[in-house]
């Protein structure tokens, strides 16, 4: 018994379990007033556990006991919080007004002190980011020299095939950078002996990637080749749909013209490419449109390149079947001087086309067939069908 009473005597134990006799209800109960000095001669409470204390003494004894009580008590205050805590807190106990001043007093210091540790510490963080920014921008110039250096033998080189690749390589690398300030030194602008850029050519080639890159870092998107194609009648030209449609989403015009009022989808129809022609339809590009100088159709270069598939799409969405250029050739007149014997069959027996139409020159598809006669079966077959459909 004996030792159980010295262990609940002994100070550091007593301290160091003060919450626990708080929220029991025992503090005030098991010691008395004489025991302060002793437990807390070298010990002290905390401000939260000096706080939460005194809050259990004030429900215990009477004022003039609990003053008692905690004369002899003392807290570890480590900061201004700590001693505006414990001062609320004895001026709710003491009722005290003097307090109200002093605490105020003690508030204003330190939020002004806080005001002046904020600004310090954002003038400290502002010199710290302008160190870094000049850092940074040491390292930008050493790089934009560096860069300037290695573009040099680029924008001098005389060879395309290997500027081309130094582009392909920059776009599968996404490097952005080098990119934006090759096309700002004009190196994108170089030309291959066919008076194509890079971007031109990267059309061709179908390398939508490049395409892309170049036209986000600047190169020059509105450039022509020497018949006065752009980007978009190049791309429809070469049959390259995924590279037509993100021209389309970037502002291109769907009716642009080149020298000779070739527009996308005339060059499209030309060149047997039924997928972009499908294209351009569908967002309304004008397929009875004539070129400037012989005033062919869309359908008619169809059929004069042979594409029969093309000049049915273009047909079952009306185009004018019976058009004729500028010197009066229909599209069987085409189709026979080409000797496309598919095409013609077509127009004569299913598409019911005039066959005996002249053009200004006054002659008909049958004149023609005769003309460029040979001895293989197809010439001789269009003969026989053209011939055939003067008695029907």
């Amino acid at each position: 018994m004996e030792k159980e009473i010295e262990l609940i005597r002994n100070s550091e134990f007593i301290v160091s379990s003060i919450r626990e006799y708080i929220n029991n209800g025992m503090f005030f109960d098991i010691f008395e007033i004489a025991d302060m000095k002793d437990i807390f001669k070298s010990n002290k409470l905390s401000a939260e556990n000096f706080v939460a204390l005194l809050k259990d003494g004030m429900k215990r004894v009477s004022t003039s006991k609990l003053y008692r009580y905690f004369r002899n008590i003392t807290s570890s205050i480590t900061n201004i919080q700590d001693a505006i805590i414990i001062l609320k807190a004895m001026k709710k106990c003491l009722k005290l007004k003097v307090l109200n001043d002093i605490i105020k007093l003690i508030e204003q210091n330190y939020n002004t002190n806080n005001d002046f540790e904020k600004r310090i510490n954002n003038l400290e963080e502002s010199v710290q980011k302008l160190r870094e920014e000049n850092e940074d921008l040491k390292r930008i110039s050493h790089s934009n020299d560096f860069l300037k250096s290695y573009l040099s033998q680029y924008k001098k080189s005389k060879d395309f095939d290997l500027i081309y690749k130094f582009f392909e390589n920059l776009s599968e690398k996404g490097n952005q950078i080098v990119m934006k300030k090759s096309c700002k030194e004009k190196i994108s602008e170089k030309k291959n002996n066919n008076g194509d850029t890079v971007v031109r050519v990267a059309i061709e080639k179908g390398n939508l990637n490049l395409v892309k890159s170049l036209i986000e870092c600047g190169c020059n998107k509105s450039s022509k080749n020497k018949y006065g194609s752009d980007l978009l009648i190049i791309a429809s030209y070469n049959g390259k749909l995924d590279i037509v449609k993100y021209l389309i989403s970037i502002g291109f015009d769907k009716e642009t013209k080149n020298k000779l009022g070739y527009t996308p989808l005339t060059c499209a129809a030309n060149h047997g490419h039924l997928d972009v022609i499908k294209y351009l339809v569908s967002i309304g590009a004008d397929y009875n449109v004539k070129d400037h100088k012989d005033k062919l159709t869309p359908l008619m270069w169809a059929a004069f390149s042979g594409h029969l598939e093309i000049v049915k799409y273009l047909a079952s969405l009306g185009a004018d079947i019976e058009a004729k250029d500028s010197k009066g050739n229909s599209p069987l007149t085409w189709a026979t001087i080409r000797r496309h014997f598919e095409l013609v069959k077509y127009l004569v027996l299913e598409a019911h086309v005039e066959t005996n139409q002249p053009n200004l020159r006054g002659k008909t598809p049958l004149d023609y067939a005769l003309k460029y006669e040979t001895n293989d079966d197809c010439s001789k077959e269009i003969v026989r069908i053209l011939v055939e459909s003067r008695f029907k």
